[in-house]
């Protein structure tokens, strides 16, 4: 008898296995994981990831939004939908010295607090799982200069995804000073990017002059950096 109802019981969970559904406190579950009733979480919840990454825990103070159907939900700072990442929290660099005309030095990003932090590597932020979308990047980065500056330049600053650079470079003049000097004063370059991000993209800053002479050009510098996810 006992063989019987097992039999039976077997039979009766093979529709629930082929439809690969299962309810709690319904017959009838309409999602791979249906809850009719209350749940209970003690540790971290993911969101996002794959079969082998786990997904994002967030981090402390941010909420749970929806990602819109068939997406995962992200964990964002409750901004009407957009998540700030970075945004208030500054992310910077170390100055870098700079090099000669028209080669690229890329942009420390060593310091700074906040999310951002924990996408970066190295001199690049890799973009985590559950984290793909519409970002909109801006920076500010910075050149000083010591000394005179016998004839005007470029400084200019690169945003790259991987090997692509995004859109054109973004470039203030410098103009030259005959007379006089500078003491370790600083010009500064603020421009904003839109960028399609996924999982694993590796974003980098490069700092370049162009059509430069002489010596005093010192150093570049990543003085501020967020990412605002826009969709």
């Amino acid at each position: 008898m006992k063989t019987i109802k097992l039999f039976f019981s077997s039979i009766l969970l093979i529709p629930g296995i082929l439809l690969s559904q299962v309810g709690i406190k319904t017959p009838t579950p309409q999602k791979t994981f249906h809850v009719n009733g209350a749940l209970q979480v003690v540790n971290e919840l993911n969101v996002g990831g794959d079969a082998a990454t786990a997904g994002s825990a967030g981090t402390a103070g941010q909420i749970l939004t929806s990602g819109g159907p068939g997406k995962p939900p992200v964990w964002s700072n409750g901004n009407n939908g957009s998540t700030v990442v970075g945004y208030n929290a500054l992310l910077s660099g170390e100055e870098v010295t700079v090099p000669a005309n028209n080669v690229h030095k890329d942009l420390d990003m060593s310091l700074g607090t906040g999310t951002l932090v924990n996408w970066r590597s190295g001199n690049t932020l890799v973009v985590p799982a559950g984290m793909a979308g519409d970002y909109l990047l801006t920076f500010t980065s910075a050149l000083k200069v010591n000394g005179a500056i016998p004839s005007s330049y470029f400084f200019g600053t690169y945003v790259y995804v991987g090997d692509d650079l995004q859109g054109p470079a973004s470039f203030t003049s410098i103009g030259a000073l005959a007379s006089g000097s500078l003491n370790n004063n600083e010009f500064t370059l603020t421009s904003s990017k839109i960028l399609t991000l996924k999982a694993g993209d590796v974003i980098k800053l490069t700092g370049l002059l162009y059509n430069y002479s002489g010596s005093s050009a010192k150093t570049f510098r990543l003085a501020r950096l967020s990412l605002e996810k826009i969709n």
